[in-house]
């Protein structure tokens, strides 16, 4: 009974150039083998034999290396014909299933399509936060810090209480509070609403980063009522100013304050994510009251201290 190709085909293993130069070889020892044995049969010795059918027979490497690479071209001929009548056979399949029934198709497709986007969605958030690194320095040694209420719920810190951890700790390299929102700027008469980030001395020290030109912020810049310096991202610098040197002490205007741009960050180096734009925090007052829990607040641990 003839064994139909597509059975045939599912009970084969896979070909590969390792098993095509095996069973070439057995090939060709069977044939020097039998042309030795008719060779014994003529009367020559056994050694002789042997000798005179590799003789007769040819170089065996360059007609094994000839054969392999014939064969493995057919085989992945083979296999993409194989790949293209298997993904031509579930198109027919899917096409007639539709047909049938579209409204169990439509619904499926849908399911379908939700599952992977939410299933994409979740990888994103899972390599962003879990498995890839922070881009900074020693990433391990950055930590968030919160404070806790009587029902153990997290808290952002409030000025007094930032003052005091500041002030008492002894575990920490640098330590910063900071703020996110929205911040309207012009230039030239072109309005845009960007993400700005209101950032503590400390806070460029506990990412240790470095600006691509320019500078950061200096000590006279981190006064109350000071003129507002910032630090822009790379992405601003490359979209508001076309990536040109000349954005350094180019001045922005917000609610009618010029903001002077002192620095430009590395392209990655954006914390928190997204932000476009970075201020000093001290240029406005503190408040003073200890349940106004209005910052965030990062931290560098410091060398050979546990978290």
């Amino acid at each position: 009974m003839r064994i139909p190709a597509g059975v045939r085909r599912v009970f084969r293993l896979p070909s590969s150039r390792e098993r095509i130069a095996r069973e070439l070889d057995d090939e060709v020892r069977f044939h020097i083998e039998m042309r030795a044995k008719r060779l014994r049969e003529q009367g020559y010795p056994e050694d002789q034999a042997h000798l005179e059918a590799l003789r007769r027979f040819g170089d065996v490497d360059d007609l094994r290396d000839y054969c392999v690479s014939m064969e493995v071209a057919h085989m992945h001929r083979a296999r993409l014909r194989e790949r293209f009548e298997s993904v031509a056979h579930d198109l027919r399949f899917a096409m007639r299933q539709f047909r049938k029934s579209p409204g169990f198709a439509f619904v499926a497709t849908l399911t379908l399509a939700l599952g992977v986007g939410a299933t994409t969605a979740i990888f994103s958030v899972v390599n962003g936060v879990v498995l890839r690194p922070l881009p900074f320095a020693h990433p391990d040694q950055i930590v968030q810090l919160w404070g806790l209420d009587a029902k153990g719920h997290q808290l952002s810190f409030a000025d007094p209480t930032f003052d005091a951890v500041e002030r008492n700790t002894r575990s920490f390299s640098a330590m910063a509070e900071y703020a996110e929102g929205g911040m309207s700027i012009a230039d030239d008469g072109e309005v845009e609403r960007v993400q700005a980030t209101a950032v503590s001395k400390g806070f460029f020290d506990a990412l240790q980063v470095k600006p691509l030109i320019g500078r950061l912020f200096v000590s006279e810049e981190q006064q109350l009522a000071a003129p507002m310096a910032v630090v822009i991202s790379h992405a601003l610098w490359v979209h508001r100013f076309g990536s040109s040197p000349r954005a350094i002490g180019s001045t922005l205007i917000s609610a009618r304050m010029p903001l002077t741009v002192v620095g430009v960050l590395r392209e990655g180096e954006e914390f928190p994510a997204g932000t476009e734009l970075w201020y000093p925090r001290e240029i406005y007052e503190k408040d003073a009251s200890y349940t106004a829990h209005n910052w965030r607040v990062i931290a560098r641990v410091k060398d050979g201290v546990p978290l």
